[in-house]
């Protein structure tokens, strides 16, 4: 598989996120995925408990495995990215 990129930007232009494919050298691909210009923390610790709620469920997903509730992963783990956002700082 050729290596690909995907570029996506907000209505307003204040957040931009990378998806690369790539092709993994065991076989497979290599999602690498990066989200930058977030505003503000309280949106990023958002963000942050957001996309590991999508991941979960996509692996899970490509992998054939149990589904995941994504609602509650977000709920349960936006607290934990809030503590260790502040604690960052």
């Amino acid at each position: 598989m050729p290596e690909s990129r995907v570029n996506r930007t907000s209505p307003a232009g204040t957040s931009l996120v990378f998806f690369q494919l790539a092709p993994h050298e065991a076989g497979g691909t290599t999602l690498s995925f990066t989200h930058r210009y977030i505003p503000g923390s309280d949106t990023l610790i958002g963000f942050g408990a957001g996309w590991h709620a999508l991941f979960e469920s996509l692996n899970a997903f490509l992998t054939g495995g149990p589904g995941v509730d994504a609602e509650a992963l977000y709920e349960r783990l936006r607290p934990q990215d809030a503590a260790h956002f502040i604690s960052a700082i």
